[in-house]
């Protein structure tokens, strides 16, 4: 019975939450002649002097990794069929870990130089950004009960940061000191159209070893915002430029050394959005009181007659009772999670490079850390192939590949950071993938058109008329 009670509990802590977005972006970071890489670092410019993104097709990025287990940590063959493994799962988790899942896509993207120096850019893009992190705990007592753990306190504390929203972003990036330099910048309009973010989820749990009764604290503090129904989304224009408003804004700069040797950093997301349509905030009536649990009838909540989806809910009710959760409809801030990068490469020759990028996401005063090499090659101006090695998400098992290819105006690109995840899905932890179709005109460093013709009649100037020059 007390382990019903335990799960119960464990449900109401998903059901209010949801999970934020840990994109790394290692291998990306490096393809420089991609427009949308300057999303990484707003000072990169690309080698076109105009660069159009069609709707959803140019830029697609998504990406799910979790630091705790993979699907093969639970799923175990057992000759022909599957069993469930829940020593090798608990073996594979962390006392802290982090579940992410994120899409983001472009409805517009278009990137113009003017003169030799500057760049200008703008991006319409839906980012969907869920991050759920959890302890460890729940999982221990939930499989093995809490009798293994009775004289001890646990942590069975969750944390969310979820949101939906359009980001508009006007950047600009300018050369410096005979373009050794290069400094980029980028403010972001965001629109605002679901949230859920904790600011506490504190909960323990303590056996005791005479009786074994449960004793619980609970200080939990979390906010909603967004579409109550889904009706409320048959007409998205409203999201287009709704009520939950922010901005954001984008830093970055290179710096060439040598020739050999560059340097890079930015820093991303700096930002937020206030949350005040459809708001619902929930918080912990008593936070810190100790509730103890001697035990639950279940024939209260079910019997012949009763439906089963009934007697749930009188359960969940009843518990939440106990926690007494107070509910208002305060409008509220929520901070993006900002990203860092840092980057060096040394150019073995003009058209090959090999790279180090260092990368963090900060949210909360929670840091995560990631770290990759990459070898970076171009063929002309057609094609572009990179690989990367690196760590992140507290996996070390990462491959990425890359490929740009210049069909004419059209170039064609994909990415990942893990491609051992297509051959090995049961196994990955970290997956994402990117792709997109670009239009490009005007390539920097090739004479205009005038140019070309000028330097044709030139050259029938200087013909001496026996056909040499």
């Amino acid at each position: 019975m007390r382990r019903i009670l335990l799960i119960a509990l464990f449900i109401i802590g998903l059901a209010n939450t949801s999970f934020i977005f840990a994109q790394q972006n290692i291998t990306f970071y490096n393809m420089t002649s991609v427009d949308q890489s300057g999303r990484l670092n707003p000072a990169r410019m690309p080698d076109n002097k105009l660069n159009i993104g069609l709707p959803v097709i140019s830029n697609t990025f998504i990406n799910v990794s979790n630091s705790g287990f993979a699907v093969d940590d639970i799923i175990k063959a057992d000759g022909d069929s599957f069993v469930l493994s829940t020593s090798s799962l608990l073996n594979s988790l962390k006392e802290k870990n982090h579940l992410a899942f994120g899409i983001e896509t472009d409805f517009l993207s278009i990137g113009k130089r003017i003169g030799k120096r500057n760049y200008f850019s703008f991006n319409a893009t839906l980012k969907t950004s869920l991050n759920f992190s959890y302890d460890k705990a729940p999982f221990e007592i939930l499989i093995n009960g809490n009798a293994p753990y009775a004289g001890q306190t646990k942590n069975l504390s969750f944390g969310a940061n979820s949101s939906v929203y359009m980001e508009y972003g006007l950047g600009y990036a300018r050369t410096f000191l005979k373009d050794k330099l290069n400094i980029g910048g980028k403010f972001k309009l965001l629109s605002g159209v679901a949230n859920v973010s904790t600011k506490k989820s504190d909960l323990t749990l303590y056996t005791d070893p005479n009786n074994y009764d449960l004793t619980i604290t609970s200080d939990v503090d979390f906010n909603y915002s967004g579409p109550l129904e889904m009706d409320s989304l048959d007409d998205p224009s409203k999201y287009v430029f709704g009520p939950n408003k922010g901005m954001a804004f984008d830093l970055g700069a290179t710096f060439t050394f040598s020739d050999k040797l560059e340097f890079s950093a930015s820093i991303l997301d700096m930002g937020y959005i206030k949350w005040k349509d459809n708001v619902t905030n929930q918080r912990s009536k008593n936070p810190g009181t100790a509730y103890t649990f001697t035990g639950v009838d279940i024939e209260n909540f079910y019997n012949d007659t009763a439906d089963f989806d009934e007697a749930i809910e009188e359960l969940l009710d009843s518990i939440g009772d106990l926690f007494e959760i107070v509910e208002t409809n305060e409008a509220y801030r929520n901070a993006l999670p900002t990203q860092i990068y840092l980057g060096a490469n040394y150019h073995l020759n003009k058209t090959t490079n090999v790279g180090l990028v260092i990368y963090s996401q900060i949210y909360k005063g929670n840091v995560l850390p990631g770290a990759g090499l990459s070898f970076n090659k171009k063929f002309g101006r057609i094609l572009g192939l990179y690989g990367s090695y690196s760590y992140y998400n507290k996996n070390a098992t990462n491959l990425g590949v890359g490929f740009s290819a210049n069909l004419g105006p059209v170039q064609l690109y994909a990415v990942s950071d893990n491609v051992l995840s297509v051959f090995n899905y049961y196994g990955a932890q970290n997956t994402n993938v990117r792709f997109a179709l670009n239009l490009r005109f005007g390539h920097v460093g090739r004479p205009s058109k005038e140019e070309r013709k000028a330097k044709r009649n030139s050259g029938h100037e200087r013909n001496d008329g026996n056909g040499s020059f």
